[in-house]
């Protein structure tokens, strides 16, 4: 008589699912009745689902193929524990749509620099601890299987696909299950950058309705998007290590906004509603309306793109998709590209945006708006500043390279990252002098300056690197500042006076598309006049980085 086998894995594997879901929600704390109920339901279904599909493998008549099922099934759910949990003990999030879209949105190069710069192992010895429980489960106890019934292997697969199909209509589960939550993530992703990309597409085919640029003179804007740039780390801001000296120098001509918040806290989503008249609270126009650099073309303006951020992802990145629109584009990052050389050279300065900024203001004809997306501060931060700007701390001149990831040097390395991030940033002074330098030769009317969102450093234990959420406030405490021309200082005295007035307002950056167009004097139905920073109307929004925690400074952690 056939008869199902008492000690079998299932039950192991069944629990083990269920564990995987639940541990990492009571993790994050969150007691909120509906959601803690709710993940409960997510680890019964993971529990069920992985009960029916282990005890329909048990109906197989191959030993080798049912030992192979779940050996390949438990190394999953290992493999999915460690990430989970490390994911969860270092952005006290659950891993989702933000993680999604940072995998989709680099490269290769760009794994590799985050592993080297941001490791930690500390929450890896962590995650493996929590992870060994399903280690365990999986791996140890008798795996004998005896059931040879086809009717109960039928029965058991279709319960197991009927579960899965019936869980999978249910966004919460979808979103949060073992099975489904990767999928899910990225073809979330994927979706709305084709909808964007559709987006993009038919308003390029067809100029937006209703924009009118009320500025009769032919201007030349410029906008440089800056990245990873915390102002906690500059001294043009307070910081008491000299990361700004040539800034520092021309502040007289510089009118710097004092708080400043991106709305963001991670590059994809921040250019989303930098680009667009999206907004932290509503990403519909997103979708349904024409971007940023579209209404510039549509007021008449020549637009250019000139990046440094690398060229390639696994799709096309969110910033490609927006350059898209520009009539110009240049892009000198060759990292992440097809041939070895390109794959391995990892060190793309900002200077060579210097040659085609350049060449943009010098080209005749229409007005212009030419955007600069550098590189910036981004990890890992040794590589974005030549040899000469290593001034800062154990990474200076003659010192001997650091060796980011070692496991040994981790608590050493944290002090040395906050030396190379400030080496960073002050390389990003001298290129952002040098724009300016060009653009006051070059009768450019204003020049904006604003990085895509912050950083953090470890400062006294706060999170590092950057993520979409819940953090340290820093992390979206960014550098905002203008320089205006003496052109346009003279034609509209009114609007500069205006600026001046508004340095004091709290500002966030998915506010920054309506305050540029009131800049410039261009009228669109999507611009709302009092989201513009520079408006009597001015309403601040209320802004993430408000929710979050200040961190200590950062002198208990770095050297002199």
């Amino acid at each position: 008589m056939n008869m199902l086998p008492l000690r079998v894995p299932w039950i192991r594997l069944a629990i083990a699912a269920a564990y995987v879901t639940l541990a990492p929600a009571l993790m994050l704390m969150k007691w909120d009745g509906v959601y803690f109920t709710r993940m409960i339901a997510v680890s019964g279904f993971n529990a069920i689902l992985t009960a029916l599909i282990c005890a329909a493998v048990v109906t197989l008549r191959n030993d080798l193929a049912r030992k192979t099922f779940y050996t390949l099934l438990g190394t999953s759910f290992v493999v999915y524990a460690l990430v989970v949990f490390y994911y969860v003990l270092v952005y006290d999030e659950m891993i989702g749509v933000a993680a999604a879209s940072a995998v989709i949105d680099s490269n290769p190069t760009g794994y590799r620099e985050y592993l080297s710069a941001f490791l930690d192992p500390a929450s890896s010895m962590r995650a493996i601890a929590l992870a060994l429980p399903i280690a365990v489960a999986v791996t140890i106890g008798p795996k004998k299987m005896t059931l040879e019934n086809s009717l109960a292997r039928t029965i058991l697969v279709v319960a197991a696909i009927g579960l899965a199909a019936a869980g999978y209509t249910k966004e919460f589960i979808r979103k949060n299950s073992l099975y489904f939550v990767v999928t899910t993530s990225f073809a979330e992703v994927v979706a709305s950058k084709k909808e964007v990309v559709e987006t993009v597409k038919r308003f390029g085919d067809r100029k937006p309705l209703g924009v009118v640029n009320h500025d009769a003179r032919r201007r030349v804007h410029v906008l440089v998007l800056g990245e990873t740039a915390t102002r906690r780390h500059m001294s043009l801001y307070g910081y008491d290590r000299p990361t700004n000296p040539l800034l520092e120098a021309i502040r007289d001509k510089l009118l710097v906004v004092a708080d400043a918040c991106s709305s963001r806290g991670a590059t994809a989503p921040a250019l989303q509603e930098l680009m667009s008249f999206a907004n932290r609270e509503d990403a519909t126009p997103l979708f349904t309306q024409p971007s940023f650099l579209e209404t510039l073309k549509a007021a008449g303006y020549r637009t250019y793109w000139l990046s440094n951020q690398p060229n390639a992802g696994l799709l096309a990145t969110w910033a490609t998709i927006f350059a898209a629109a520009a009539e110009v584009r240049t892009l000198v990052n060759a990292n992440g590209g097809t041939d070895e050389a390109s794959r391995m050279d990892t060190r793309s300065y900002d200077e060579k945006l210097l040659a085609p900024f350049d060449a943009a203001l010098s080209e005749p004809g229409d007005a212009k708006f030419i955007l600069v997306h550098l590189m910036g501060s981004h990890a890992a931060y040794e590589l974005r500043y030549p040899p000469s700007y290593a001034v800062f701390g154990a990474d200076g001149p003659g010192a001997p390279p650091e060796k980011p990831g070692s496991f040994l040097d981790f608590w050493r390395k944290k002090s040395a990252d906050v030396d190379a991030y400030d080496n960073s940033m002050l390389y990003n002074d001298f290129v952002l002098h040098r724009l300016i330098e060009r653009a006051s030769a070059g009768d450019v009317d204003t020049l904006t300056y604003l990085s895509d969102h912050g950083e953090g450093l470890g400062e006294n234990g706060g999170a590092r690197d950057h993520h979409d959420g819940s953090t340290v406030r820093q992390v979206y405490e960014i550098p905002l500042f203008f320089h205006v021309g003496a052109r346009f200082s003279v034609d509209r005295p009114e609007t500069v006076d205006r600026m001046k007035a508004a340095l004091d307002r709290p500002f966030q950056s998915d506010r920054l598309t309506h305050t540029l167009l009131d800049l410039y004097a261009i009228e669109a139905p999507q611009r709302r006049q009092e989201w513009s920073l520079f408006s009597a109307d001015y309403r601040p929004p209320p802004r993430f980085c408000d929710s979050l925690a200040k961190v200590p400074d950062v002198a208990s952690i770095r050297g002199p």
